[in-house]
């Protein structure tokens, strides 16, 4: 299955519903997503978010960097 990253950090989450969209298109066109959060670049809430994301769409790999 082909993947596609995503390099998370703070920004990702300022524009919350294009994230969302972004990943529900990927998924439909066979992407596996991954999430690659930046710790550093990384608040309480948006891990929170991060966290939401990953349940609301079955994401199951997190590999943070940093």
């Amino acid at each position: 299955m082909r993947e596609i990253r995503y390099q998370l950090s703070n920004e990702y989450f300022d524009h919350l519903n294009d994230l969302r969209s972004s990943i529900e298109v990927n998924q439909r066109h066979g992407f596996k997503v991954v999430f690659n959060p930046v710790r550093e670049e990384m608040s309480t809430d948006s891990e929170i978010e991060m966290l939401k994301l990953q349940r609301d769409f079955g994401i199951e790999t997190i590999e943070w960097i940093g």
